[in-house]
């Protein structure tokens, strides 16, 4: 029976100290809210980029002035 629960405790422990890890660092482990957002705030840089614009988010996008031709 230990061998079946065996794997799932080192998966828990695994992530728990996964966890503490980035809490020291004062960091957080990304969620899938905060992926989809970035995803999300991208895709709408990429297309104020596309229309003219500098994008919304921002961030340094000086490296965007130079459109392809």
């Amino acid at each position: 029976m230990w061998f079946f629960l065996a794997p799932l405790v080192l998966i828990v422990v695994l992530a728990c100290w996964v966890d503490w890890r980035a809490r020291r660092r004062r960091g957080r482990v990304r969620d899938g809210t905060a992926m989809w957002r970035d995803v999300r705030d991208a895709r709408r840089d990429a297309r104020a980029w596309e229309a003219g614009s500098l994008g919304h988010s921002g961030e340094d996008t000086s490296w965007m002035r130079r459109r392809r031709p």
